[in-house]
């Protein structure tokens, strides 16, 4: 496994400016004084040798970017907050790396060992925060930073492998009366299950499982004296019916 940082030079750092001003005016937070923001990638089944060309030439730009290797140093005072998405979840820029580095080790493979197997990417991001920061303003940026529709914040450790290892899913369970459920109990199960969608959303659903519950009769069939199949009103109501059959 090998892991890699970028960080934007002075003058280049336009991600750190904005989520500083984000935090400091759109969230109220002014204890936050610096932001460093980090691109971190994890690279498998590659050569250290196609990792470190592969840092220069597809991960960074020399003259913007700075390269860090394996950890970077951040002062004990400072939060670091490090967020990636979730497993499964398409990641465009991984899957772009990913397609760059087996290009890179065709055009290598005469000069150097760049491995036989698929090249994987996991790509995470990260922002060092400066500043007394407590822990309530820390929650309520990682709140703001992390989308948990797609994302999930993380840690510094380098994972052994980047393999998805998918577990058999349960069957899905059913919800006994969940078209017989009123607002507060909509409101409970959307809580509960943490479903990405509001009152309304689940309201439209639960209406549209909502069986007929009392058939009109003009829905049956029955037949005349003759044997005609015709609407059942007209059967019990013949005087309804215009003209003869």
């Amino acid at each position: 496994m090998f892991r890699i940082y970028v960080e934007r030079r002075p003058g280049f750092e336009s991600e750190a400016q904005t989520i500083l001003s984000e935090i400091n005016g759109f969230l109220g937070i002014s204890s936050v004084k610096g932001v460093r923001y980090f691109n971190r990638y994890d690279i498998e089944n590659t050569s250290d040798d196609v990792s470190k060309a592969a840092a220069l030439r597809i991960f960074s730009e020399p003259q913007s970017d700075f390269v860090s290797y394996d950890e970077v140093k951040v002062d004990e005072k400072d939060t670091v907050i490090v967020w990636e998405y979730l497993p499964g979840q398409y990641d465009q820029r991984a899957d772009s790396a990913e397609q760059c580095l087996s290009l890179l080790r065709e055009s290598m493979k005469n000069s150097a060992k760049v491995g036989s197997l698929p090249p994987r990417v996991r790509c995470a991001r990260m922002v060092v925060l400066s500043g007394g920061v407590s822990a309530d303003e820390v929650a309520k940026i990682q709140h703001y930073l992390v989308n948990p529709v797609d994302s999930r914040l993380t840690d510094g450790k380098i994972p052994e492998t980047l393999e998805l290892k998918a577990a058999v899913p349960e069957d899905v369970p059913v919800v006994e009366g969940f078209i017989k459920f009123n607002k507060k109990q909509l409101d409970g199960y959307l809580a509960k299950m943490g479903l990405a969608m509001d009152l309304q959303d689940i309201l439209f659903l639960q209406k549209r499982d909502r069986p007929i519950e009392i058939e009109p009769d003009w829905v049956h069939l029955g037949k005349t004296e003759n044997g005609y199949a015709i609407n059942q009103y007209f059967v019990d109501n013949p005087d309804m019916v215009l003209g003869e059959l």
